[in-house]
């Protein structure tokens, strides 16, 4: 085999070898009341062009890259419970933003989320070179009384 066939079997292991991870925030807010209460029925905003206070970064979704796109049903992993389950929510966009809907209600009433309670949503791509293999989603949560100190 000549120095040329050895270079050539190079590239194409090192080509072979270039998966990664990215993982970026998706969402880190302080829950409000319409996106705990069922009745209001908009769901967990995820998109919001104004800075968000709570975390200190721009709101969710349209800075990310690639960018989040709606209508899109996304699987979302919950760690929570020393146990694994995986929720399915739907993603829509209306004139207000785009907000998770379905799925969330149920997410938010098992873990009894409220107003004050803070949710972080990260997304992981699984890329090789330039292209998405894979896209997991993470959800986790804070309760505001875990972060008060002396209640009770």
């Amino acid at each position: 085999m000549s120095d040329e066939d050895h270079s050539h079997e190079d590239d194409n292991f090192s080509q072979s070898v270039d998966k990664f991870e990215k993982t970026e925030i998706v969402v880190h807010k302080k829950l409000v009341k319409s996106e705990v209460n069922a009745l209001g029925k908009k769901g967990l905003r995820v998109s919001n062009d104004a800075y968000d206070s709570t975390s200190g970064a721009r709101g969710g979704g349209d800075h990310l890259n690639p960018p989040l796109v709606a209508p899109a049903t996304l699987l979302l992993n919950d760690e929570s419970r020393n146990q694994h389950r995986q929720w399915t929510m739907s993603l829509v966009e209306t004139n207000e933003g785009m907000y998770l809907k379905n799925g969330w209600y149920f997410f938010a009433y098992d873990h009894g989320l409220k107003v004050g309670d803070t949710v972080t949503i990260e997304r992981t791509l699984v890329m090789q070179n330039s292209e998405v293999l894979d896209t997991i989603y993470d959800i986790t949560f804070k309760l505001a009384e875990e972060s008060s100190s002396g209640s009770n």
